[in-house]
């Protein structure tokens, strides 16, 4: 993300392992001699060429689990951070409309699963509905007058 240190090392000579950097949602990978692929730097038997060089922190997305609640009953998901979540099939329940899935039983935020992405934690999103309108009674087709 930007950030760089140095260091000098005498050529075949070992490098110093520096800190592992840490970033929200991800898990360190390791030191690599390539932004992305390339090959993992192993401190311990890597010897220093006669050259320059670059190495670069590689990350993996961490998996987290999204929770989806319909009265009580659950089903999950897991989801890469920053990773888009699947729509579960529309809930149905007598008497009641879908209104959305939402991150508080009642109220909260309701979830678009075309722009928001997977936090870095676990989550779960429950399914809110609205009463459907009951009619009212009819009279046998007479209108009052």
């Amino acid at each position: 993300d930007g950030v760089t240190t140095s260091q000098t090392a005498d050529y075949q000579g070992l490098l110093q392992e520096p800190t592992a950097p840490t970033k929200e949602g991800y898990t360190f990978k390791g030191w690599y001699d390539a932004k992305t692929g390339g090959d993992k730097w192993d401190f311990a038997t890597s010897k220093m060429p006669a050259k320059n060089i670059t190495l670069y922190a590689q990350y993996s997305a961490n998996s987290y689990t999204a929770t989806f609640d319909v009265d009580g009953k659950t089903t999950t998901q897991a989801v890469d951070y920053q990773g888009l979540l699947k729509e579960p099939k529309t809930p149905t329940k007598a008497g009641y409309t879908f209104k959305g899935w939402y991150d508080e039983k009642t109220d909260g935020k309701k979830w678009d699963f075309a722009t928001d992405k997977m936090p870095a934690n676990d989550i779960t999103l429950y399914a809110q509905f609205t009463k459907n309108p009951v009619a009212p009674p009819t009279t046998g087709g007479n209108t009052p007058p």
